[in-house]
């Protein structure tokens, strides 16, 4: 008895329940807060400004952190690598490698750094160290970078909704777009928060329901299945050839986890809104470290999944029997193949995915808003509350509309972790050097960092779309047999031998024979010697004194231990002390002041201010 290709009432109504749930839930709080503080007497823009952005500085770390997660994790991790993983091997998930690095840096290094700033936006400290070219020029390395992540989470989310349902890909992608837009410019980043906290729990449900319908159907495959130890994992996961033209190997995977770790979960604009939106900087430091970890083991779970699928469909693969056209289509099949007999656990699974990419969605476009209100709009235009939030709910639309559009082109450029991969890599060595730059090194000047930064860029773009549109070979798939699938065995053996066959090619330009990986690290190891090089030559020694406030207090000790360093910046031990002493002094303050229901999320407020009651010591 063949499976249902769609889901059924029981499915349909959990899907449904579990879906709208987390809407609702950020939109309650969200509003039931608005409409305090509009009936509160200061409802200015600066005060809309921050409860849009930061929430009013008032929600619970917990929650943050758990957003970070939701924020970072998309429905491509689900369905678009576990597709990778499945159809290439492992070496995908190593730039999630550095993850835990990368949050012990952002702890250390650049939380206390913009905590002490009070700023909203890494392009607000971005601006504040270099200027305003700076700023703006790091924006838009951005939001092409976020774009695409956000572009990928809705079109992953898409193919399994248009696989277990009869809609076109093409309306689910818009669907799902508008829906993580709508909540979200209406609701700001509160909603955004309590939306990602309830969808949350749903989205790690996902991973976990196939993991375990595969080990539970495994003892009963018939015919049985083979022992998982017979697979090749080092095929998978060990391929330690050094080869700089593939991203398929052990060291271009490990070469891409400095700049993809920084980027990802320390300097994306989705998790410094987050640590910036903490009560205190204790708090801000535990979301640092808790979001990401949460991220890598929710990560860890993509693979696991893959693994599962590895193990299910082994010597029966669906693309070579037919079953599937693509391997994007894996996960979503499994479902609807293994678990139209389980009443409610696919509208599950698909309830988890969509929460998974509307969270995405929903911090790309709270954060795009924020940049361009804070970082472009702002400097430049006084205005009211009520003309603020127009402002920011049209950014928020705007930023959704485009998303959305690029998530409906995705399947014409190539499989999800591919798409998403090779152009975040582009953009992520750039800009990791970029905000390394600014938080370690007080003699880079805006000149030096600015054309560091736009020269890679443009080395990165042209390598990424000449080596798109060149005949570079795609990655090695792992060889599949159909042995499991005897009576359509010998039509997918000519199928499957014609897959593999090397096809002749032209020859490819050097650059374009680079991978991602490597082009990545390449690209952060060249904006930091650009930056500094160039910063020196056009006299960057002369301006390093003044921007040793906007320097981290940890490489203030670093360079403190050079005398050349020591004398050109004048660290004596006071100011090297000056910056750690202002932390500890301000999270001591943070820790004794509670701040009363009418001064919530106002804290710009001089009236506000007075209203504070101190604790007892």
């Amino acid at each position: 008895m063949s499976a249902p290709a769609s889901l059924d009432v029981a499915d349909t109504v959990v899907f449904g329940v579990l879906t709208v749930a987390g809407y609702l839930i950020g939109l309650y709080f969200s509003f039931a807060r608005r409409r305090c503080q509009e009936s509160s007497s200061n409802s200015s823009a600066a005060a809309a400004e921050q409860e849009a952005f930061l929430g009013g500085r008032t929600l619970p770390a917990f929650a943050l952190a758990v957003s970070v997660v939701a924020s970072v994790a998309t429905a491509g991790n689900v369905v678009g690598f576990v597709a990778h993983y499945y159809a290439y091997g492992f070496h995908a998930i190593l730039p999630s490698t550095g993850i835990p690095l990368a949050a012990i840096f952002a702890t250390m290094a650049l939380v206390p750094l913009l905590y002490r700033l009070r700023v909203a936006s890494i392009f607000q400290y971005l601006r504040m160290r270099f200027d305003n070219m700076v700023g703006i020029t790091a924006s838009i390395v951005y939001v092409f970078l976020s774009q695409i992540v956000g572009a990928v989470g809705i079109y992953s989310a898409g193919i399994a909704v248009s696989t277990m349902y009869p809609i076109p890909l093409v309306y689910s992608n818009i669907c799902i777009g508008l829906a993580g837009t709508v909540y979200t410019a209406l609701g700001g980043l509160r909603s955004v928060v309590w939306a990602d906290f309830a969808q949350a729990f749903v989205m790690f449900s996902s991973p976990f329901i196939i993991i375990g319908k595969v080990i539970y159907d495994s003892r009963i495959a018939s015919p049985p299945l083979k022992p998982i130890s017979d697979i090749n994992i080092a095929d998978y996961i060990f391929r330690t050839n050094v080869d700089f033209t593939s991203d398929e190997n052990l060291w271009s995977g490990l070469a891409a986890a400095v700049p993809f770790s920084l980027v990802r979960t320390a300097f994306d604009q989705m998790a410094v809104q987050r640590f910036m939106a903490a009560k205190t900087l204790r708090d801000a430091r535990r979301i640092a470290i808790g979001g990401p970890l949460l991220a890598f083991f929710f990560f860890t779970l993509g693979l696991a999944t893959s693994l599962a699928l590895i193990y299910w469909y082994t010597d029966c693969d669906p693309v070579l029997s037919g079953a599937i056209k693509s391997y994007d289509q894996i996960v979503p099949h499994y479902m609807t193949e293994r678990l139209a007999r389980v009443k409610m656990l696919r509208g599950l699974f698909l309830a988890g995915l969509i929460g998974a990419s509307t969270s995405t969605v929903s911090s790309v476009v709270n954060s795009h808003a924020a940049i361009f209100y804070i970082d472009v709009i702002k400097p430049h235009v006084r205005m009211t509350a009520r003309k603020a939030r127009f402002i920011m709910r049209a950014l928020a639309f705007s930023s959704g509309m485009v998303m959305t559009l690029l998530a409906v082109a995705a399947p014409h450029i190539g499989t999800a972790a591919r798409l998403f991969l090779s152009l975040y890599c582009t953009a992520a060595g750039p800009f990791a050097g970029l905000v390394l730059l600014a938080i370690s090194s007080p003699w880079v000047n805006a000149k030096g960092a600015a054309w560091g930064t736009v020269l890679v860029c443009v080395l990165q773009l042209w390598h990424a779309i000449g080596r798109s549109l060149s005949s570079v070979a795609p990655p090695r798939l792992i060889t599949r047999t159909l042995e499991r699938c005897a009576p359509l065995m010998n039509a997918s053996s000519e199928a499957r031998n014609h897959t593999l066959l090397p096809s002749e090619r032209a020859p490819v330009f050097l650059l374009y024979q680079a991978s991602f990986y490597w082009m990545s690290f390449s690209g952060l190891l060249l904006t930091l010697l650009l930056g500094t090089v160039l910063s020196l030559v056009t006299g960057g020694e002369r301006t390093a004194r003044s921007n040793v406030p906007l320097t981290s207090p940890i490489f203030l000790k670093l360079w403190a231990r050079f005398k050349f360093f020591r004398h050109m910046l004048m660290l004596d031990d006071d100011k090297v002390d000056n910056g750690a002493h202002v932390l500890r002094q301000r999270e001591r303050e943070d820790d004794s002041t509670e701040v009363s229901p009418m001064c919530e999320g106002q804290e710009l407020s001089q009236s506000c201010t007075s209203k504070r009651t101190l604790s007892a010591t």
